[in-house]
């Protein structure tokens, strides 16, 4: 039975993932996400893809989500350069902080330099379970 739902589960968040958006062609980066454990702490990996020439600089990755439901310890990462045609990932721990409701929300990450948005991703959390250590 609990085989069946991860399967289900899995399946669901494999179906919800969201593709990410670039803003210019000149400044080409995909962002796709994974999220990795059941809770209530996941680990996020963030992907990025250069495609641009030359590389991009003085960027940072932008989190937004629900702080009620939400702890992630670096909201803002500053980003090395990023080198055309290389894929760079960065892992981030998100934790629930109240488990025991069984609700989940959208974590929004933003590529920005300076000001400006260079790509954006939205990702489906996924429902938290309960802590098995507490």
């Amino acid at each position: 039975m609990l085989r069946l739902s991860v399967n289900k589960a899995f399946a669901n968040l494999t179906r919800t993932s969201l593709n990410s958006i670039s803003t210019k062609n000149n400044e080409g980066v995909g962002i796709s996400v994974e999220i990795n454990g059941f809770g209530p702490v996941f680990r996020m990996a963030i992907n990025l893809h250069t495609t641009s020439w030359p590389s991009l600089q003085h960027l940072y990755l932008m989190l937004h989500y629900n702080q009620k439901l939400y702890e992630i310890e670096d909201s803002l990462i500053p980003l090395p350069a990023l080198a055309p045609e290389m894929t760079y990932i960065f892992h981030i721990t998100v934790r629930c902080l109240e488990p025991e409701k069984g609700i989940a929300d959208n974590i929004g990450i933003n590529l920005v330099n300076h000001c400006k948005i260079i790509a954006a991703a939205l990702v489906s959390m996924p429902i938290s379970e309960m802590s098995l250590l507490d």
